[in-house]
């Protein structure tokens, strides 16, 4: 399966319906234009703040893509080729793209019902704050075990912090968080805790993370609750908690997947890899900006080659599947390895859930789902406009592309290729006010 994905997924992509248009903006040749890209493009346009939505904007933005379709078509005429490099990006977006299909259906199948009392419970709890401190664990085993410690006073809370978090802060103040809010936490945690009592140790609680033991120390209220701002807020409370119940399930059902799955891991390289990795994007550096510039480039040459000398070293295995070097190597580049600077470890966990998530995406069949086709073929288009203009136009001496040729050339290609606008899927985008933060 590792080595014939691609090939399964290249067949399937080119596939997709001629005749419902539901989701097609425009028709270039050989290429389709859909709404999911012309959203998601959109959208990152409007959350840069680079431009105000408008009428102009949305219709430059069309003309745009459309200008892209247009080089895609004319590279697919030619009979051009993705390289080595564009084959890998396609890789790793089509690994993304079929785990979050999976991640959609599992969503949309768990149901959600939604009352008055649970409105007004998340009501209250938007304007409540908590004060809480916290233990952490990949295992529920250990976190039972010392839940039952911690509570019977076999062992002390700071102490347990101490030996457990990496990080310096959590690992001196006794895994304290602080003041959270509404928002701030995993769903599954923030429903145990914003209505538990204080002083009262909670848990194990389980989250996309991994499993934690709470107690929350301290709660403000806001004491007056204004009736008015709470019918106002009421529609988008309730999406809220759909969204927030959804999640929980989906994450239950990963959580699952993860323990049926008897992994093995090789702790000791897993430790040895996700260093390296923290090499590379200077992760791990804590020396002043004079010392990280003299230093850098040796650093980074150096894990760049000790990872590509161990590629094929195996991290984990599982049932019907392992997870290599190369694998982590793949998961490391969608996720914000900064963010997991204190903890590399979870950049190995990250990566192999994605994976598993991934391969359990094909096994349900999420890559023959329309959207999903429809969305692997837009990378793919993406792509092909980008080899096209690099084979035959990009002045690589200059590191650029003259707009005037650039246009001319788009112009041109009209010509052979006349673009087919459906309008009525153009304007059911905007049918409800555009909104970026659910798109």
């Amino acid at each position: 399966m590792k080595h014939t994905y691609l090939g399964l997924i290249a067949c399937l992509i080119w596939n997709c319906s001629k005749e419902d248009t539901n989701d097609i903006v425009a028709k270039v040749g050989f290429c389709n234009l859909t709404t999911y890209e012309f959203i998601s493009s959109y959208s990152q346009k409007l959350l840069s703040n680079t431009v105000q939505d408008s009428k102009f904007e949305r219709e430059r933005h069309l003309a745009q893509l459309i200008k892209n379709s247009l080089f895609a078509d004319a590279a697919i005429r030619d009979g051009l080729q993705l390289d080595t490099i564009s084959n890998y990006v396609f890789k790793l977006d089509s690994i993304k793209i079929i785990r979050q299909g999976l991640h959609s259906r599992i969503k949309k199948s768990n149901k959600v019902k939604v009352n008055q009392q649970l409105i007004k419970r998340h009501y209250k709890w938007m304007n409540r704050e908590c004060e809480i401190r916290h233990l952490f664990f990949q295992d529920s085993l250990n976190a039972f075990d010392t839940f039952q410690k911690v509570k019977s006073g076999i062992e002390k809370f700071e102490s347990v912090a101490e030996s457990i978090f990496k990080n310096d802060v959590l690992k001196s103040n006794g895994g304290y968080l602080g003041w959270i809010v509404y928002n701030d936490l995993d769903p599954n945690l923030e429903k145990h805790i914003f209505d538990a009592p204080i002083n009262i140790l909670i848990g194990p609680i389980r989250s996309s993370y991994g499993w934690h033991i709470v107690e929350k120390l301290d709660e403000r209220n806001q004491i007056f609750i204004d009736s008015v701002e709470y019918k106002l807020k009421k529609q988008s409370i309730v999406e809220n908690i759909i969204k927030k119940n959804q999640q929980i399930g989906s994450d239950q059902y990963v959580n699952n997947l993860m323990l049926k799955k008897n992994i093995s891991i090789d702790d000791t390289l897993v430790n040895f890899a996700t260093q390296m990795i923290l090499i590379i994007t200077n992760s791990d550096i804590k020396h002043s900006e004079k010392e990280l510039r003299l230093n850098s480039e040796k650093r980074i040459l150096f894990g760049i080659s000790k990872l590509k000398e161990m590629a094929n070293e195996t991290l984990a295995t599982y049932d019907d599947g392992s997870f290599s070097i190369q694998d982590l190597i793949d998961g490391a580049k969608s996720l914000n390895i900064q963010k997991y600077k204190s903890s590399p470890e979870n950049i190995f966990y990250k990566s192999l859930r994605n994976k598993i998530l991934f391969e359990e995406g094909l096994k349900n069949r999420i890559q023959y789902e329309r959207e999903i086709k429809l969305r692997l073929r837009d990378k793919k288009e993406d792509l092909y406009s980008r080899i096209y203009l690099d084979t035959y136009f990009w002045n690589k001496s200059e590191n650029s592309f003259p707009k005037a040729i650039y246009n001319n050339l788009a112009d041109s290609l009209r010509t052979i290729s006349k673009p087919e606008i459906y309008w009525h899927t153009f304007d059911s985008i905007f049918k409800n006010k555009l909104d970026i933060k659910t798109l």
